[in-house]
């Protein structure tokens, strides 16, 4: 018991009489074998949660570049916008200049 106490967990007890102390020694290596196969499984699944941490953070590093870039671009991005409804905006306005000269009466959009 000492051994497996300091975590040699493949001692086992002789177990071979069947009196009360044969019990107790198929008893206490049934227990040492359950702890040794839950500890093997508990470092199974730290293993697989170690490998899926490893590839949440190869994501979020993706990401993280990717936003990166979006906000490397974003102020070109809304200045070419701005830019861009400010051409619409003296497009609109000439055409409007274009047909009150000729004339022409602009509608708006049709409504339903």
């Amino acid at each position: 018991m000492g051994e497996a106490e300091r975590g040699y967990l493949a001692v086992r007890a002789p177990a071979g009489e069947s009196d009360e102390l044969g019990f107790l020694e198929r008893s206490f290596n049934s227990d040492v074998e359950e702890i040794g196969g839950t500890i093997s499984t508990v470092s199974a699944e730290a293993d697989e949660v170690a490998a899926l941490a490893e590839q949440l953070a190869a994501s979020a590093q993706e990401l993280h570049a990717t936003f990166g870039d979006r906000d490397a671009h974003g102020p070109e991005l809304a200045t070419d916008l701005g830019q861009q409804r400010e051409m619409a905006e003296g497009a609109r306005g000439e055409s409007g200049k274009a047909a009150e000269a000729g004339g022409i009466r602009l509608r708006g959009p049709r409504r339903s």
